[in-house]
């Protein structure tokens, strides 16, 4: 998911609020919200392991040296690439990762002149979105989650184990075809954007 628009709209208030829910929503590339202040090979070693939790990374327009295609690529990939040693042998392959990425950027990470459909198809565009009324109101929402934080996901969790996995998955076929009806144009694509959108429908 790629929240873009104009600076001081909210997106990195958004960000922290969602980061909130899990754990400390302080911006530092060793938490929940990361920024783009590393090498790319860096960026990618710290989502190791992450599952369930959103992978937040926040102000794209700071890496100006990231092959964003590249990155929408391997991120969604959900594992680090294969590596060898320096004598020719494979090395131990790092934990995979799963669950929603949000970047947050001022401009869209995918340009209009790319065509390609598996880029397209991995990324939900949420841009120009007012995400705070002003600076006044993110500033109190930051300054609330900054001493309480980690709560509801741990709730949110418990009610999903609770449920029958089989109900889930029912569940889930209703709000993906509800998702795909709701289009209003469809292409070759739709069915692949639907699902993903659905998951997000269901969680919410």
């Amino acid at each position: 998911l790629n929240a873009c628009g104009a600076s001081s709209t909210g997106k990195t208030t958004m960000a922290q609020f969602m980061a909130s829910l899990w754990g400390n929503p302080k911006i530092s590339n060793h938490g929940i919200v990361r920024t783009f202040n590393s090498t790319k090979g860096a960026l990618l070693n710290s989502l190791e392991g992450t599952n369930g939790v959103p992978i937040l990374l926040d102000d794209s327009t700071t890496a100006q040296n990231f092959n964003k295609t590249a990155l929408i690529y391997e991120i969604t990939q959900g594992e680090g690439r294969q590596r060898l040693s320096n004598y020719g042998l494979s090395t131990k392959q790092g934990l995979s990762w799963s669950g929603l990425a949000l970047i947050t950027s001022e401009t869209p990470i995918v340009s209009d002149a790319e065509t390609r459909q598996g880029v397209r198809a991995r990324v939900i565009n949420a841009d120009n979105i007012i995400w705070t009324a002003d600076g006044a109101h993110a500033t109190r929402i930051k300054s609330f989650i900054k001493s309480n934080y980690g709560h509801t996901g741990k709730e949110f969790v418990m009610q999903i184990l609770n449920k029958d996995m089989n109900d889930l998955i029912t569940e889930y076929d209703v709000y993906k075809k509800t998702v795909f009806d709701s289009m209003k144009d469809t292409d070759n694509l739709s069915e692949r954007v639907s699902s993903k959108l659905a998951i997000v429908y269901q969680t919410a």
